[in-house]
């Protein structure tokens, strides 16, 4: 329950920019379709075939000009669907690495995390309540404020790709334990460097 809670929220927190769920989605959902080839389970990769399809309809919509958006409803559909999907593949199948798991759920879950306990330890105030220091929100911003040739916020999806992309890399190393712990270690790594970077930057 606290997993599939943590992912739907951190779903919908991550539909800032034009692209960023519906690419983050589509990955998980892919990579957790070649885990499931790897154990034979067809169910699942049929599921999970059927929830990339109308994903990558919208994404043909709202990236990069944002026509049409997700929503509360979408991004909280698909973040339970996404994580039921990781609940049932690894509870069936006990020799998949519970590791892989936390790979492929790990931008969304960070995103939320981080930002309930920046609010809660740093800034004295209530992690319910919304603010535009999210990555993806200093990106924004930062990129705005030094150049004004980029009006869409569909850049932003570029200084986010090792985030978005990293679930992929559960297939070529879902037996090696250190391998996966290190690509999270570094994942979370890159993510604080990057977030006081611009921090840093917007606050001069």
């Amino acid at each position: 329950i606290f997993s599939i809670l943590v992912i739907i929220n951190g779903n919908n927190l991550i539909d800032g920019v034009n692209g960023n769920l519906s690419f983050t989605n589509i990955i998980q959902l892919i990579s957790i379709a070649l885990l499931s080839f790897i154990v034979g389970d067809n169910i699942i990769i049929q599921l999970t075939i059927l929830l990339i399809i109308p994903l990558f309809f919208f994404a043909l919509f709202n990236f990069p000009f944002g026509k049409i958006f997700c929503g509360d409803a979408g991004a909280y559909f698909y973040g339970f669907a996404i994580s039921a999907s990781v609940i049932y593949l690894f509870g069936t199948y006990n020799d998949l690495l519970s590791w892989n798991a936390i790979l492929i759920l790990f931008y969304p879950s960070k995103e939320l995390l981080f930002s309930f306990l920046r609010k809660k330890l740093f800034e004295n105030k209530s992690p319910f309540i919304a603010d535009a220091k999210h990555l993806h929100s200093l990106i924004y911003r930062y990129i705005n404020r030094e150049s004004s040739k980029f009006t869409s916020n569909s850049v932003v999806i570029f200084y986010l790709f090792p985030f978005i992309s990293a679930p992929l890399l559960t297939y070529f190393v879902y037996e090696d334990i250190f391998s996966i712990i290190f690509i999270i270690f570094a994942s979370f790594t890159l993510y604080l460097v990057m977030y006081f970077y611009f921090l840093n930057k917007l606050s001069k």
